[in-house]
């Protein structure tokens, strides 16, 4: 399968040996005493890049700068807001890099004092 990887504009399928990327949903269970009933969360998007190239670790930020990332294959193409958060070596010595969906931590839902909610 030809997949082509393309970051804010640039291509740069040919900086990695392989592109391996899914579109994952958290799923969240509640128990109602008598059954355990599973949500599906939002859909978030991870992208591993396998032995990236020099150029394409030079984007791994931790997470802090956002591209506009899109995957093509077979006809089909899926694009996300994408931060690339780590590189790592793995101990077969295949480097590895990982981005997922863009966040924003400023509006990220978290749990809050009831007084910081009157002063909103």
């Amino acid at each position: 399968m030809d997949v082509r990887v393309v970051i804010d504009g640039v291509d740069y399928t040919d900086d990695c040996d392989e592109v391996r990327c899914a579109t994952p949903r958290v799923l969240y269970d509640e128990d109602d005493g008598q059954h355990v009933k599973r949500f599906a969360g939002p859909q978030g998007f991870q992208l591993t890049l396998v032995g990236p190239s020099e150029r394409l670790l030079a984007l791994v930020d931790g997470g802090r700068t956002t591209h506009s990332v899109t995957i093509r294959a077979e006809g089909v193409a899926i694009t996300h807001t994408t931060r690339f958060v780590a590189e790592w070596t793995c101990s077969n010595g295949l480097r590895k890099m990982f981005g997922c969906l863009a966040w924003d931590p400023q509006n990220d839902a978290r749990w809050v004092e009831e007084s910081q909610l009157a002063s909103t």
